[in-house]
C-alpha cells in the first residue's frame, strides 16, 4: 500500500514539474525537446524514481543535449547530469533581467567533448553547421579570424558539461573595456551569489550555432550588430605580444563572425559580454 501511494505521489509531483514549465513554453512558443536529462540523485531517490522523473523532464526542458546532438550532428557519448534542483533554477527569477526567468532568458546546452568521436572544437562546429542532420538549418561562419583559428580552433574539452548562457548581451554592458565588463559580471555573480562568467568562445558559439541549427532564429545578430566577447584570448598577428579577447556575434543571414576585438580596452557599441553558468563538472581544454 505504502508503494502504491509513493508511486502516486511521484506521478502527481512530475505532472505539476510538467505543468510548470510545459504551459509557460507553449504561450511562448517555445520548442519542446526530447531529451535524455541526467539527474544527480539525492540520498532519498531510487534509482526508478530518478529516471521516471528524468524522462519526463526530457520533454519540457529547454535543452540542447546529447539527444539534439545525436539528431543534427551526431553521437555524444555519455551526457554529465544536470543539478537535481534544475527545475527550480530554470524557474528562478533571472539575475540580469528583472521580471523574467532564466529559461526566459538563457540556452541550455550541452557542450561535448567529442561529436562522433572527434573531438569537439570550433574547427569541427564550423564543418558541422554546414550541412546538420534531421532537418536543421545550415549555416556558416561568416567571418573566422585567423589568429583565432589558429591559436584556439582546435582546442577541444577533455569532458562534456552542461551550460546556461543568455540569449543577449547583458544590458549596461556595451561601450564598455574588457575589464570593466568582466566586473559587471562579477558584480552580478556576487550580489546573487551565483558562479557566473564570461563565456568562452567554444561556448558562445556553441550556444548561438545549436540554436539556429534547431530553430532558425539568429541570436547576436547584425541587426542591429550584437556580440559578447569572450574569456578566451588571442595574440595579435603584429607580433607585439599583445592579446586581445575574442568575440562571437553578428550573427548574419551568412553566417556568424568570430573574431579578435583589438585591445578590448575601450568600449564598442557592438560588443556586450553574455552571462554564462557552468552546471556541471567541467575540465580545461587540450589542445
Amino acid at each position: 500500500m505504502l508503494t502504491m501511494y509513493l508511486s502516486l505521489l511521484n506521478r502527481l509531483m512530475a505532472t505539476l514539474v510538467l505543468c510548470s514549465l510545459c504551459l509557460p513554453g507553449c504561450r511562448s512558443g517555445a520548442q519542446v525537446p526530447l531529451e535524455d536529462v541526467v539527474l544527480e540523485k539525492s540520498g532519498e531517490t531510487s534509482d526508478d524514481e530518478l529516471a521516471s522523473l528524468g524522462e519526463q523532464l526530457t520533454r519540457s526542458l529547454a535543452a540542447f543535449g546529447s539527444k539534439e546532438w545525436r539528431r543534427y550532428f551526431g553521437e555524444v557519448g555519455s551526457v554529465p547530469p544536470l543539478p537535481e534542483d534544475i527545475v527550480d533554477i530554470l524557474n528562478s527569477a533571472c539575475p540580469f533581467w528583472e521580471g523574467k526567468v532564466v529559461k526566459d532568458t538563457h540556452l541550455l546546452v550541452l557542450i561535448p567533448a567529442a561529436v562522433d568521436g572527434e573531438p569537439f572544437s570550433l574547427n569541427l562546429l564550423g564543418n558541422l553547421i554546414r550541412n546538420p542532420k534531421g532537418g536543421g538549418h545550415s549555416t556558416s561562419y561568416c567571418y573566422y579570424n585567423a589568429d583565432v583559428e589558429r591559436q584556439l580552433g582546435a582546442q577541444s574539452p577533455v569532458g562534456s558539461y552542461w551550460v546556461l548562457m543568455t540569449r543577449e548581451v547583458l544590458e549596461g554592458s556595451r561601450d564598455k573595456g574588457y575589464e570593466s565588463q568582466k566586473e559587471l559580471v562579477a558584480q552580478y555573480a556576487s550580489r546573487k551569489s551565483l558562479p557566473y562568467e564570461l563565456p568562452g568562445v567554444l561556448e558562445a558559439a556553441t550556444a548561438i550555432l545549436s540554436h539556429y541549427v534547431r530553430s532558425g532564429e539568429r541570436l547576436y545578430a547584425d541587426s542591429p550588430s550584437e556580440y559578447t566577447r569572450c574569456q578566451w584570448w588571442v595574440v595579435g598577428e603584429g607580433g607585439d605580444g599583445c592579446k586581445y579577447p575574442a568575440a562571437v556575434g553578428g550573427f548574419s543571414p551568412g553566417g556568424v563572425c568570430i573574431y579578435d576585438c583589438g585591445s578590448g580596452a575601450h568600449g564598442d557599441s557592438r560588443d556586450g559580454v553574455s552571462g554564462l553558468r557552468k552546471l556541471s563538472s567541467t575540465w580545461p581544454l587540450q589542445p
